[in-house]
């Protein structure tokens, strides 16, 4: 359940199924009444546990269900959004093999969204952002807009010292179109920072730079 209101919240936005009245047929089921009841009765008594479990396991299949159709949406627009990212890093940066691959790549998740297949399209959305980040981290722009972000975020790192020299290091790096050096620094300062503040720079990225 706790998974399936953390859907349901993150599919608010998303068009597609009424995520309010996919929780309220779950929620008013028989099969919940049925799923609270044994709960209460399992204490103590092997016969209600064994009954509780199987009313569980089918409870957990109508939560799948539902929870699949209220990401399916989410899902496509995740979809859609790489494949404009892609586009727009091939047509900037992308050699004839790369090209030919999003071609592939992009005709294969459009494909899946017509499926309606969820697994297959969260394959898809995998292969398109890794194709994505190859392209688009053999750029030296990409290591110094994130470098840029990691200098914005300095006081979020606990080790001032070592961020300062890295920093400087950094700098120097950038001066001296040494982009090799740059990203060994930035990998550093990535695991000084939140996971939170990496995944920012990246989205700050394809919005600002690649769109």
């Amino acid at each position: 359940m706790r998974r399936f209101h953390d859907v349901q919240t993150k599919a608010e936005s998303a068009e597609g199924h009424t995520a309010a009245e996919l929780v309220e047929n779950v929620e008013n089921s028989q099969l919940m009444v049925e799923v609270k009841a044994a709960l209460a009765a399992a204490v103590g008594d092997a016969g209600a546990a064994a009954k509780c479990e199987k009313r569980l396991l089918q409870l957990k299949v109508k939560l799948d269900e539902a929870a699949d159709a209220l990401e399916w949406p989410m899902l496509v627009k995740e979809a859609n959004e790489w494949i404009g990212f892609l586009k727009k890093a091939v047509a900037q940066h992308g050699n004839d093999q790369q090209k030919q691959r999003a071609e592939v790549i992009t005709r294969e998740t459009e494909d899946g969204i017509r499926e309606g297949k969820s697994e297959r399209l969260r394959k898809k959305i995998a292969q398109l952002s890794k194709l994505y980040y190859e392209i688009i981290t053999a750029q030296p722009g990409w290591w110094i807009y994130q470098f840029q972000q990691i200098e914005k975020e300095q006081t979020r790192i606990g080790d001032q010292n070592r961020a300062a020299r890295l920093l400087d290091q950094g700098r120097d790096c950038i001066t001296k179109n040494n982009f090799t050096g740059l990203q060994n620094i930035v990998r550093q300062l990535w695991d000084m920072l939140p996971k939170e503040v990496e995944d920012a720079a990246r989205r700050g990225y394809q919005a600002g730079l690649v769109r």
